[in-house]
């Protein structure tokens, strides 16, 4: 598969990986593992919300990191009943059904870094429709690794552990331990579960149909602004899968509202607007809290919470 890699943590942004069709991001395991920041998080949201696709791993990513939290229902994840989870992650199994081939013939024992990862639980209902799907058990310790949710935005698939290990003295993550499938290919199996993401993503896109045009919204949305809370200036982002006229405006705790942000009629696409926490007569406003509110489309968005320090 062709792609471009990258260790660039400034890459985690909606201009770059916007022009990829799928985003594969690897996050280790501890002692060695990233942790996404909030305006991270709120540029993957984008990325998703507009139509891409994306592959995560890492053992702190869903239940231990409360900055995953914004992300764990995109995946599919129940962030009420996903826990940090014990040292026990040693033998694996396959689900059938969400990705293409994998099946509960399918066993792996654990060779990773860590094996303290989290316990991964999905939500009773998917958030934009369709279908979500466990497809990776720990059928020792009773619980999900691996979860895939495809809907008729975008297709991801979410890991608590890593599927192969470049750290020293362990070169593979997981050792397959049974084949149900000429699909599966040789030990660690990275090739064959890049080969099913691939196929869950129905890649190459297909000239028409559901990722016809993956840079433009599907949805009305307004994402957390970032970084919440802040001082000086925050950035809030929100996206039209049409052009339409947009009232962003924000209020405070008492329902008074003090900055109109936009009200006009804009394009199609994400935009971003910056707001320094000052009112209409761009007098700095007291710390505290703030609702951002958008009308957009004729219909109310679910607004957010910002917080200003001072």
């Amino acid at each position: 598969y062709g792609g471009v890699y990258s260790t660039d943590t400034a890459d985690l942004d909606y201009s770059t990986m916007s022009s990829y069709y799928a985003v594969w991001l690897m996050l280790g395991m501890f002692p060695h593992n990233y942790h996404l920041n909030s305006s991270q998080v709120s540029q993957i949201r984008s990325y998703l919300m507009n139509g891409g696709n994306m592959y995560t791993e890492g053992g702190d990513c869903w239940g231990y990191d409360p900055t995953r939290v914004n992300l764990d229902t995109l995946f599919g994840i129940d962030p009420a009943n996903t826990s940090d989870g014990s040292s026990d992650l040693i033998n694996l199994m396959g689900l059938s059904g969400g990705v293409s081939g994998l099946s509960e013939a399918d066993t792996f024992v654990y060779y990773g870094e860590n094996a303290w990862v989290d316990r991964l639980s999905i939500l009773p209902s998917p958030p934009f429709g369709g279908q979500i799907t466990p497809i990776l058990y720990n059928y020792i310790a009773d619980y999900y690794t691996g979860v895939a949710y495809s809907n008729s935005f975008y297709d991801a698939i979410a890991l608590s552990h890593e599927i192969g290990g470049d750290y020293p003295n362990n070169p593979a993550g997981l050792k397959n331990t049974g084949h149900g499938g000429p699909h599966l290919l040789t030990d660690p199996p990275v090739d064959s579960l890049v080969s099913w993401f691939m196929q869950f993503i129905a890649y190459p896109p297909p000239p028409t149909g559901k990722h016809e045009n993956k840079l433009l919204p599907k949805i009305f949305f307004l994402d957390q602004n970032s970084p919440n809370p802040f001082r000086g200036q925050t950035m809030i982002s929100f996206g039209l899968p049409e052009a339409t006229n947009v009232s962003l405006v924000v209020y405070d705790a008492s329902g008074r509202k003090v900055k109109t942000l936009i009200h006009g009629r804009l394009e199609a696409g994400v935009h971003n607007i910056k707001w320094n926490g000052t009112d209409d007569n761009n007098i700095p406003l007291s710390a505290g809290v703030y609702f951002v509110k958008m009308n957009a489309g004729n219909r109310d968005i679910t607004p957010r919470k910002v917080i200003l320090l001072r």
